[in-house]
């Protein structure tokens, strides 16, 4: 048996099966989700019974609702699922106070031990001060990166076989439907099995940058060549480790525009207790200033203030704490959550 590499929803999977009755863990077919809950019913002394990817059978979601409310016991299943069900199928409880559900994306740059783990989204809300040289990634080596997706099964692929199994599993997403990324019954059924999540402006965003960058055609050649592609591949990148590592906090991750002066900022990250972080997305160390600015003027305009403000950016050689204005600066490779894999 394959060694289990440590996954951010671990922790959560500890937490909630020890205070709720069934935790449910949600997907993108090929994220994980099974060899996680494996991995914790072997490890536990509880031994939940796994239910996995029950909506292909969607009564047993309400047997599993009948059976928690049976007894007192924590921790009693896992259930897995890759896509929603169909409305004339759906169960008939929602599960409210009694099935947690826990999201669950495909492999962070910290999951695949690529990040260096020199800063979490956690120290920036504590204001944490640094100063700390990072290994620098070249242009060649990110765009490596965003081809290579997270998909735990294409570690150790070529990106040749990496994108030819990202097509086939926007043909299995899809069922046939013709690749749209403008047509919304395309998207919609892509959302169906949760192979894309929509924010809070309706954005699509792919759950793995290696769908996006197959969709696209994208090798690394031509991403070499396209630096608008580039940059927008990259932005996504970055939303999908966001999200990530978001979920592992249980916050939120959201995409701002102002309705009057039409500012934007690429990322809001909102932790449970209220407080949120403001993030602007760049490739390069010359759109650094920029940034700042944007978010200088953002910080200006809106009521409920930012707890922190950090630039995330594919390359730099360092994350720094403007002395200035107080906002990070931090390339991608350096974000992670401080936990031993």
């Amino acid at each position: 048996m394959e060694e289990y590499g440590k996954r951010l929803i671990d922790d959560n999977i500890s937490i909630y099966m020890q205070v709720a009755k069934a935790i449910h863990i949600t997907g993108v077919e090929g994220c994980g989700k099974t060899s996680s809950a494996l991995q914790y019913i072997a490890d536990s002394a509880m031994k939940p019974e796994l239910v996995d990817e029950w909506q292909e059978e969607p009564q047993l979601w309400d047997n599993v609702k009948m059976e928690c409310d049976s007894s007192s016991r924590r921790g009693r299943f896992i259930l897995t699922s890759s896509r929603e069900v169909d409305k004339d199928n759906a169960p008939l409880h929602s599960g409210i106070g009694r099935i947690v559900e826990l999201p669950m994306s495909t492999m962070t740059l910290w999951e695949k031990s690529v990040s260096t783990d020199l800063i979490s989204l956690e120290d920036m809300v504590n204001g944490m001060d640094v100063f700390s040289c990072s290994e620098e990634l070249d242009e060649q080596s990110l765009v490596e990166l965003i081809l290579t997706g997270g998909f735990p099964e294409d570690i150790g692929l070529s990106l040749e076989d990496i994108g030819k199994k990202a097509l086939l599993r926007l043909e299995s997403y899809l069922d046939g439907c013709r690749l749209d990324l403008e047509d919304r019954e395309c998207i919609d059924r892509l959302y169906s099995r949760r192979a894309v999540w929509l924010d809070n402006q309706d954005l699509v965003h792919f759950s793995d940058i290696s769908l996006l960058a197959a969709a696209k055609g994208q090798t690394v050649q031509s991403l070499l060549e396209d630096r608008f592609m580039l940059e927008m591949l990259f932005r996504e990148f970055v939303l999908h480790e966001l999200k990530a590592y978001m979920d592992y906090y249980r916050g939120d991750l959201y995409y701002f525009r102002d309705s009057t002066t039409q500012e934007e900022v690429d990322a809001i990250v909102e932790f449970r207790d209220g407080e949120y972080g403001a993030i602007e997305i760049k490739l390069g160390p010359n759109q650094i200033d920029e940034a700042k600015e944007s978010l200088m003027a953002f910080y200006e305009n809106v009521q409920r203030k930012p707890v922190f403000m950090c630039v995330i950016v594919g390359f730099y050689p360092a994350v720094i704490r403007d002395p200035e204005t107080g906002i990070y600066i931090v390339p991608i490779s350096a974000l992670g959550v401080h936990r031993n894999h």
